[in-house]
């Protein structure tokens, strides 16, 4: 998709209604009139082009050609995305070529990318090793196929949901079905989540804070010692602008080697699209400026075909909730992530190529978390120091039709391989 088309996607999308007494505002620091930055008027600041960049330069990187687009359009008060209202499309498989070709990226001088080649011998070259060194079993023979179930919504079916970005909320257990904002969500009304010292796991110690101007947005994976796996909808705002990557942070929790990292890109699916995004296309990879210190714990991103993912009988998520069991607040006066929340769900629910419907508890905060299994032993009991592999990338509130839902990651799984491997 090219950046005309992707720009032209936003613009037929509807507005999304915000309420400014629900959600809090993320502020932008040191910009301004007097801050150096081009203000356009209309409530929105770009950087300003370097003299000595060259726009019509373009940039190789790995298998993939970056073209120069424009500067990003940043909020001053940017607000965490709220709504998100699709129409269902058809299922396809997606070569890995047409998968990178037009991908977005932002990065920390506000220029927006495009990806407008690939060397398709070296993506495959990419995607090939990191298969040979994988621990995962894609087949599984001694496990019965269940029969697929029915398709979460039909083709050309309009379809809303509700991000789980990171609100504070009132948490007045009013929620239900049609929640207040930061109200918890609950599975058959009980809550499975439980929270996990800073001594958990190395599958735990691979969740990340993601924050924006020091407050926290989402939830994030480790997948690279540069590289975090989020929700692509936790880098926009309400206004479908981007959030600027100078005001993002990747928080590490297990208290090893350096915490705050600041982040230098960002790079989302090529069919993601701000306010009318299909939860199967809300996924980004979030770079680094500087690699994360050793000794560090990562997860790996599943291969499954759906009939593997179907004889799984346990699938686990972390998570940082805005609220907890109990709609206890995990917010500090500061603003700080306090805790972090486990859980362990049965057998994932219906699902297509591209989503997942999950069973399991959330509520904003968990956007960006990771559902994932372990294969070795047992295949999905994680026990001792197991590699985890992440099934999907939690987005949000379906409603009746699917209940939670995230971004399959064996669609994504080799467009991440070959962006950051041959970074």
């Amino acid at each position: 998709m090219t950046f005309v088309a992707w720009t032209l996607l936003i613009l037929g999308c509807r507005e999304i209604p915000f309420d400014p007494d629900v959600a809090p505002r993320f502020v932008v620091s040191d910009t301004g009139p007097d801050s150096g930055v081009v203000d356009h008027g209309d409530g929105t600041w770009s950087y300003p082009t370097p003299a000595d960049f060259d726009p019509a330069a373009v940039v190789e990187v790995g298998p993939v050609t970056w073209a120069y687009v424009d500067q990003a359009r940043f909020s001053f008060t940017p607000e965490p995305t709220r709504e998100e209202t699709y129409v269902a499309k058809a299922e396809r498989a997606v070569p890995l070529r047409e998968h990178l070709l037009g991908s977005m990226r932002l990065d920390v001088e506000g220029r927006q990318w495009v990806a407008v080649a690939v060397d398709d011998q070296y993506a495959a070259d990419l995607v090939a090793q990191a298969a040979a060194a994988s621990v995962e079993q894609v087949d599984d023979p001694d496990h019965a196929i269940v029969p697929p179930e029915d398709r979460m919504e039909q083709p050309g079916e309009v379809v809303t949901w509700f991000p789980q970005s990171w609100t504070t909320g009132d948490c007045d257990g009013a929620g239900g079905l049609f929640p207040t904002a930061g109200d918890n969500h609950y599975f058959d009304d009980e809550d499975s989540r439980l929270a996990v010292a800073t001594s958990a796991s190395p599958r735990q110690n691979t969740i990340v804070d993601v924050r924006v101007n020091d407050r926290t947005q989402c939830t994030g994976v480790i997948l690279r010692d540069r590289f975090v796996l989020t929700a692509a909808h936790c880098l926009f705002d309400a206004s479908d602008h981007p959030l600027d990557p100078g005001a993002l942070t990747v928080v590490r929790l297990d208290k090893v080697g350096q915490a705050i990292h600041p982040v230098s890109e960002a790079t989302v699916s090529p069919w993601f699209a701000p306010a009318c995004t299909d939860p199967g296309d809300d996924y980004a990879l979030v770079e680094l400026v500087d690699p994360l210190d050793a000794p560090f714990s990562d997860m790996d991103l599943s291969s499954l075909p759906e009939d593997s993912l179907r004889w799984l009988e346990t699938v686990h998520n972390v998570a940082l909730p805005a609220s907890a069991p109990g709609c206890v607040s995990n917010i500090s006066t500061s603003g700080l992530a306090m805790r972090r929340y486990t859980q362990t769900g049965g057998p994932l629910g219906s699902m297509t190529d591209q989503r997942v419907n999950l069973k399991m508890d959330a509520g904003p905060g968990h956007s960006g978390s990771p559902v994932y299994y372990c294969p070795e032993g047992d295949d999905d009991v994680c026990t001792g120091d197991e590699t985890g592999f992440v099934i999907a990338v939690w987005s949000g509130w379906n409603g009746f039709t699917t209940t939670h839902v995230g971004a399959r990651a064996s669609r994504f799984r080799d467009w991440a391989i070959a962006l950051m491997d041959g970074w």
